[in-house]
């Protein structure tokens, strides 16, 4: 079982790795826009 704290920390550590590419791809990928648009 993962805990809520891991599963967290994963999830920021993963949005900002997400985040990031976006970032570099925004124009090209608008999935990846749309999430950053969530955060």
């Amino acid at each position: 079982m993962i805990s809520d704290t891991n599963m967290t920390n994963w999830s920021i550590l993963y949005n900002r790795q997400h985040e990031t590419r976006c970032m570099q791809k925004r124009r090209y990928c608008n999935a990846c826009y749309h999430v950053c648009q969530k955060m």
